[in-house]
């Protein structure tokens, strides 16, 4: 007996790679209907907690990764590390996400008491954390940016991209904006990223809010099934290191575990600038209140992922192409995953069986790991993919504004490549009423209402609060749109 189970949408068949074909047999037992799904949360979880360190600071590296994993923190403390089973009696430690401005992280030799290094981050990344780009400078005002092109949403997270796989070989997915930063969810969604996170969002378009106000439901992110993508706004709960910081922290706690019961399956996010390098007894008391909760029962309900491990999760259970085949005894299970990102890194799949017992092991192929329970039919399969992610710099690129002129009543536009474009809705220039577009190729003319001056700004905006785009530069040779420049000076 042969069956496919395909939760990828649409597509013909494909032989993929010897590296995206994945193989595990199985000695299984009182075989009367097999059937595999993937479980709705890796491992078969149904509460997860997702906490995110901003801003490349030291103690994310030196205090929040030794309280997780284990070790000497810098706080002078040796922690036992936090984790949980797997389901399978496996223990996984508790991971975070490095919210990284990779313009400030550091060299050992630079001796930092403020930054983290890039040797503490690969560290980090080898034991399951992750990167979110929060661009390669900090810029936490508009009106004060740092670095070459701060109206230039594409650059500023492109520039971090390049400096993030120099030193890693890593390609995150995920992009958080700079402060309330306007610009980037819209650019980051045609750079190819599967979510945006802030601490607001802007207008919304065809993609899921996850509304800091409530922790949310696995229904609220299924829309991964249709679009692939999703806006995250995060929490913070303010001074994690004091005793009323702490007690936020774990109401919040207390409010997700009583809502996931009855198979409901809840999540909540949080992020943090700290913690402080002197209280890391404070910081690991609101984790070890997760462990330890009364609701987790065994310590068994709970997945302390990264947001990217998360995401990447629903896309892997989503694009991977899974077939089973019975031999006698033996249960041949085939997941495709030539489907996937090529940056995704957690390729992880969590498998539910029904209709047999799992005997044994016979055989693995490609997979780092395997894990099974026989009593709950559960089985995890483990794969991190090393040397996928693909150069930033050979990426293909939207046309980019290279020049604004001021010219009478009209800004002069120069791109780099060539556009096509009619509509003048996505452009303003404060104080003007912008009246026509008009050009070709690389050079367009945007005309004002009254005389344009060097010094003035325009602003190039992609989509009009729904998903309907408010602009319609495309380009020419690529039909990739063109990215969100906020304010972008004009000479």
């Amino acid at each position: 007996m042969k069956s496919a189970r395909n939760y990828k949408i649409g597509g013909g068949v494909v032989i993929p790679p010897p590296s995206d074909r994945l193989v595990l047999k199985l000695n299984v037992n009182a075989l009367t209907n097999p059937l595999l799904r993937p479980a709705d949360f890796k491992y078969n979880k149904d509460v997860v907690f997702m906490g995110g360190f901003d801003d490349s600071n030291l103690s994310h590296l030196r205090l929040a990764y030794p309280i997780f994993q284990g070790g000497l923190a810098m706080d002078g403390i040796t922690y036992p590390g936090l984790r949980y089973s797997d389901g399978t009696g496996k223990m996984i430690n508790f991971r975070g996400m490095l919210v990284m401005v990779a313009g400030d992280v550091k060299e050992e030799s630079d001796n930092s008491t403020v930054y983290h290094t890039w040797t503490q981050a690969r560290e980090a990344l080898a034991n399951g954390w992750e990167i979110s780009n929060h661009t390669a400078y900090q810029d936490r005002d508009q009106s004060s940016r740092v670095g070459p092109h701060p109206w230039d949403s594409l650059n500023n997270l492109l520039d971090a991209e390049k400096k993030i796989w120099q030193e890693t070989g890593y390609r995150p997915t995920i992009n958080t904006a700079p402060a309330d930063d306007e610009g980037y969810m819209y650019t980051a969604r045609e750079l190819g990223y599967i979510a945006h996170s802030s601490n607001t969002y802007e207008n919304n378009m065809d993609v899921v809010i996850w509304d800091k106000a409530t922790p949310a439901t696995l229904e609220q992110f299924m829309s991964v099934e249709t679009t692939g993508w999703f806006n995250l706004v995060r929490e913070n709960f303010g001074d994690e290191s004091s005793s009323e910081g702490v007690g936020r922290y774990k109401e919040y706690i207390d409010v997700i575990f009583s809502r996931a019961v009855n198979g409901a399956k809840w999540m909540g996010n949080w992020y943090t600038h700290g913690p402080d390098p002197t209280k890391g007894a404070q910081f690991a008391e609101i984790y070890n209140y997760i462990l330890n909760h009364p609701s987790n029962t065994n310590q068994n309900r709970i997945w302390i992922p990264s947001v990217a491990e998360f995401l990447q999760y629903l896309h892997v259970k989503k694009d991977s192409v899974i077939t089973q085949e019975i031999n006698g005894n033996v249960l041949t299970i085939t997941v495709d995953q030539s489907a996937l990102n090529s940056n995704f890194r957690c390729r992880d799949i969590s498998l539910l069986a029904t209709g047999f017992t799992i005997g044994s092991i016979q055989e693995i192929e490609g997979w780092d790991d395997v894990t099974f329970n026989s009593s709950t039919g559960l089985i995890n399969l483990y794969k991190t993919a090393v040397n996928k992610a693909t150069d930033p710099s050979l990426q293909i690129l939207p046309a980019q504004i290279i020049s604004l002129v001021a010219s009478g009543n009209t800004v002069l536009i120069t791109y780099d490549k060539a556009v096509t474009q009619s509509l003048i809705t996505a452009y303003t220039v404060p104080g003007k009423t912008v009246v026509s577009i008009s050009g070709t190729g690389k050079n367009w003319t945007l005309t004002c209402n009254s005389a344009v001056n060097p010094g003035d700004t325009m602003s190039y905006r992609m989509y009009n609060g729904t998903s309907s785009f408010k602009g319609d530069a495309i380009t020419v040779s690529t039909g990739k749109r063109v990215c969100d420049y906020i304010n972008f000076p004009i000479s």
